[in-house]
């Protein structure tokens, strides 16, 4: 049973706050505009094939597409933590079993740590084999639960720099405080003018702090 203040949350976000209003469905892959607005990867790259122009669908605004498309534009991380918690929530006031999020039917027996993803033993057999899908990191429930309290770095998802959308984010940047790709600290964030950290060593010390 969750407490009153987390009842208070989640009825004060509302799920309608967590959705794109292109898809009208909880955001995937959410993407920030300069304008502050946030919608769904796939929506956006659907909107740029029809129209051939990024228009914020909110206000209008145009932007320039970055190098690399509508997957350079930076993402919401804010957006997906809301999202987590927002799930976590509903999960301790629904009590211990959790809908597959794939086939809506049968329970949930693993998360998909990529995709943020409760699924049954099926569907999370058909993501081991699906080619998009067979790398990502699969854990039963009771590891993912263990995980969250003892690790949980281990849990977030692998993230693409917005400049070099084909690498990931792997190092810190002190200096600018900014999560940086291996190209972005040869280009950008030079050494000895920036300091750089493992990404996993920095979250781990600002996680405790």
């Amino acid at each position: 049973m969750a407490a009153a203040p987390e009842r208070k949350v989640l009825e004060e976000i509302g799920e309608d706050f967590l959705c794109c209003t292109i898809c009208l469905e909880q955001f995937k892959s959410p993407k920030i505009l300069p304008c502050l607005h946030t919608f769904c990867e796939q929506c956006l790259v659907t909107l740029v094939e029809k129209t051939g122009s990024l228009n914020c669908p909110e206000c209008r605004q145009q932007y320039q597409l970055p190098v690399g498309g509508v997957p350079a534009i930076k993402g919401n991380f804010f957006m997906r933590n809301l999202i987590e918690i927002f799930k976590q929530r509903l999960e301790s006031m629904q009590g211990t079993d959790i809908k597959c999020e794939g086939c809506q039917q049968n329970t949930a027996t693993h998360r998909c740590v990529d995709c943020r993803y409760y699924l049954c033993d099926t569907c999370s057999e058909a993501h081991r084999n699906l080619p998009l899908t067979r790398t990502h990191q699969l854990m039963t429930i009771g590891e993912y639960e263990t995980a969250k309290s003892t690790s949980p770095v281990t849990l977030q998802a692998v993230e693409y720099c917005s400049v070099h959308p084909k690498n990931e984010i792997e190092f810190y940047c002190e200096t600018c405080q900014v999560p940086v790709c291996t190209n972005c600290t040869i280009v950008k964030h030079r050494i000895p003018e920036h300091v750089h950290r493992d990404l996993k060593d920095a979250a781990d010390e600002y996680l405790t702090e």
